[in-house]
Parts: structure tokens; C-alpha cells; sequence
């Protein structure tokens, strides 16, 4: 549970870190 919270924690903080367009092609389609 740890492990999946925190993948899913540093894949939030790149996404307002860096544009979800050239973090994640696929989160624009969303």
C-alpha cells in the first residue's frame, strides 16, 4: 500500500511540477 501511494504520489507531483501534456501524452486524452 506504501509503495502504490507513493508511485502514485511522485506521478501527481510531475504532473504540477511539469505540463501533463509532456509528462503524460495519454492524461490529455483523460
Amino acid at each position: 500500500m506504501t509503495r502504490h501511494g507513493n508511485k502514485i504520489r511522485v506521478m501527481l507531483l510531475h504532473l504540477v511540477r511539469a505540463p501533463s501534456r509532456s509528462v503524460n501524452p495519454i492524461f490529455d486524452e483523460g
